[in-house]
């Protein structure tokens, strides 16, 4: 399931707001939604509200989706509508544009999450457009096949978090249509790992069980043997550092420890410096290598196929050269699942191709928030004239993020400085003091990292 479109009469900030999350036109995905979505702008333009209002539409999808019932008004466009709870036909404040292998559907209400009359709208295909019963069973199969709707990060993840351990009851949510790490903590995650590696040392203890048993009947090399079965046999901790984990924090000078003396060491996960190879206790990491393992693990382990991925401020204690990756780190977990960020970095920015960005601004004169459209006249590929990819540092604090300035105060003084002591080396007669105007120049254009002749 992938999320198309979103149109807000009436609520807080927004009025009369649509959002186009397809590729545009001349894109060789064209018309189909967009696999990743950036929300950018000013605090309080409403970046985490889209986001919660994902969040709290999907979840009325999973409430309303077993107990659908035809509605006997009027369909149109090829549409057969569906609702729960509504007896009459009410005015629509919201809207939200779902897309499921060939179907759409609209999800639609008067008042937003309060509001007990949730219409949903299926467009379906020709085939079955007047076969409400068949129609019905196609979208409630579509349903049931996905595992996961929604998996909700937001900006305050608990970092506080303790691994389970084998004294902690395995429960699950795997049949959690949503799962929002607001409330839920990452036990059933680790519990999975946790039962997975117990299971694989159970095997591997048969079987040396097994070797020693041979090794009194028949000549063996015992070594060989275990290697060769250790081959043979997945080892979930491998699998788990070489794809999800090491390749992200390997940037911090950190691997996974794979090779467990015991059983009692699979509690938690167990990072070691890979200058000293000494273990790293969890509650010791920094917060940002803490993040990125409470972060990847749920996307590793869990089926995301058609999943929606929300993550608020996927910046948050990451130091910019991991900015540049998380984005695309995140995507290599998850790649058919669809991700919408809400962020103030413009190094996540730079991930994003134009498309693929909503900026929002704040209209004054009208009084809601607005988007900031990135292209003149038809939404086509060839016609953005801002992308955030092929910008400078700078230029995307000013041209994307909107700032009006080109460093602080301090800088345009020493600015002005520098052009001072330009004029002063043009005019002095005297070689001596050229020559200490244009070292002290040097160094201050050192300084301020401007190219000097």
């Amino acid at each position: 399931m992938k999320i198309s479109g979103i149109q807000i009469k009436d609520f807080q900030q927004f009025k009369e707001f649509t959002l186009d999350l397809t590729y545009p036109k001349g894109h060789e995905k064209e018309g189909l939604p967009l696999d990743k979505v950036c929300f950018i702008g000013q605090s309080g333009t409403g970046k985490t509200t889209l986001l919660n209002f994902i969040l709290e539409c999907s979840r009325k999808i999973t409430s309303v989706s077993y107990q659908l019932v035809p509605v006997n008004y009027a369909s149109s466009n090829k549409k057969n509508d569906y609702s729960l709870n509504s007896k009459e036909k009410i005015k629509l404040k919201t809207e939200i544009y779902f897309s499921f292998e060939n179907f759409s559907f609209c999800l639609s209400n008067g008042k937003f999450a309060d509001n007990k009359n949730w219409d949903l709208s299926i467009f379906n295909p020709e085939s079955v457009e007047n076969d409400e019963e068949k129609l019905r069973s196609i979208f409630r199969r579509l349903h049931s096949s996905t595992d996961h709707f929604v998996i909700n990060y937001p900006a305050d993840i608990n970092m506080k978090h303790k691994f389970v351990t084998r004294k902690t009851p395995q429960k699950k949510f795997d049949d959690k249509k949503i799962i929002d790490f607001k409330d839920q903590k990452l036990t059933p995650i680790w519990s999975k790992v946790y039962s997975e590696v117990v299971d694989f040392r159970q095997k591997e203890t048969n079987f040396r069980v097994g070797l020693t048993k041979r090794a009194e009947v028949e000549t063996i090399n015992i070594k060989e043997e275990i290697e060769k079965w250790k081959k043979g046999s997945e080892n979930p901790l491998i699998n788990l550092a070489g794809i999800c984990l090491n390749p992200i924090i390997s940037k911090f000078g950190l691997e996974i420890e794979t090779d467990l003396p015991n059983i009692q060491n699979i509690d938690v996960i167990r990072a070691k410096s890979v200058l000293n190879n000494k273990i790293v206790p969890f509650e010791s990491l920094s917060t940002g290598t803490k993040q990125i393992i409470l972060t990847a693990l749920p996307l590793y382990e869990l089926k995301t196929e058609n999943s929606i991925i929300l993550v608020d401020e996927p910046e948050n204690s990451l130091y910019p050269d991991i900015q540049q990756i998380i984005i695309d780190y995140y995507q290599s977990l998850a790649p058919s699942a669809q991700f919408f960020y809400a962020t103030h970095s413009p190094v996540i920015a730079s991930s994003f191709e134009p498309w693929e960005i909503v900026e929002l601004k704040f209209d004054y004169d009208k009084k809601q928030v607005i988007q900031e459209l990135y292209f003149k006249e038809e939404r086509h590929v060839a016609n953005y004239f801002i992308n955030p990819q092929f910008l400078r540092w700078d230029s995307i604090l000013t041209k994307v993020f909107d700032l009006a300035i080109r460093g602080n105060e301090k800088r345009t003084e020493k600015l002005m400085e520098l052009t001072m002591l330009g004029k002063k080396i043009e005019k002095e007669e005297n070689n001596n003091k050229k020559v200490e105007f244009y070292q002290e120049y040097r160094k201050l254009a050192c300084l301020l990292d401007w190219e000097t002749k």
